[in-house]
């Protein structure tokens, strides 16, 4: 098994590493996270291309199978402003 969160990784790797029938867990933040606060600033995105789309095509390549995948879409809840400002 390997497992992996919010971290980097690179699919061939893990390919090579991973025992035949061994799994692979991660979990990633996607890239447009809070891409609504970012607008409100007049930021940019700094990572818009890490997607599930490119997570899941870069394992594929790689030769694993995707049993599931998911992306996660709900409300973020802040105290206040001071968790947004530093």
């Amino acid at each position: 098994m390997v497992l992996d969160r919010h971290e980097a990784y690179v699919a061939a790797e893990v390919a090579r590493v991973l025992a035949p029938g061994g799994t692979f867990w991660t979990q990633q933040v996607d890239g447009r996270d809070l891409a609504e606060t970012v607008a409100l600033f007049d930021g940019t995105l700094q990572y818009p291309d890490v997607t599930l789309t490119r997570f899941r095509t870069h394992a594929e390549r790689a030769g694993l199978l995707v049993d599931d995948a998911r992306e996660w879409v709900g409300a973020m809840v802040f105290a206040g402003v001071a968790t947004l400002v530093s």
